[in-house]
């Protein structure tokens, strides 16, 4: 019996080709789920960031409401840092612009700041050792006034972020 033989049509580039094509449309589709997948977590993050954050000031501003409104006294236990601050700042950093992080981290400092002079004021060596309290002054009801705004300004500036909406005045005002 004779041999027959078939001619492809000079088709043996084809599966190197396709197996190519088949490469580089799937490296292409995974970086653009993997890069979407990405964007999309940190949105997540950045989100709850400025919710934790929010949450964080909010519980201040309550507490300077208070000292400026009603009771002008720092208790010794009194912490008015951002607990989540530390852990949370740089997811915060990388989606604000400069404008608006300068507002939520100086809100912070001086949140922070007020709380540690406050417990060295009432430490062994401070000016009010031993006392468990210590009565604002007028000037220093002013100043907290002034925190509470910049509070609420940071809580604001979040907002968009967090997916809500500002608040009109201040934090807890008159509440």
């Amino acid at each position: 019996m004779p041999d027959i033989i078939v001619n492809t049509g000079g088709t043996d580039w084809l599966t190197p080709a396709a197996t190519l094509l088949a490469v580089i449309v799937g490296g292409a589709v995974s970086y653009w789920v993997q890069y979407a997948l990405n964007r999309r977590r940190e949105k997540g993050e950045a989100k709850a960031a400025a919710r934790m954050i929010q949450g964080d000031l909010a519980i201040a501003a309550s507490r300077m409401q208070d000292m400026v409104e009603k009771d002008p006294t720092w208790y010794g236990y009194d912490d008015l840092t951002l607990a989540n601050w530390d852990a949370r700042q740089g997811v915060l950093a990388l989606h604000l612009d400069s404008k608006t992080w300068e507002v939520v981290s100086q809100s912070a400092l001086e949140l922070t700041g007020l709380t540690a002079g406050m417990r060295k004021a009432l430490l062994p060596g401070g000016p009010h050792a031993g006392k468990p309290t210590l009565q604002l002054s007028d000037n220093q009801r002013t100043a907290m006034r002034k925190l509470w705004e910049n509070a609420s300004d940071a809580y604001n500036v979040l907002a968009p972020l967090a997916g809500n909406k500002p608040v009109q005045g201040l934090l807890h005002e008159g509440a």
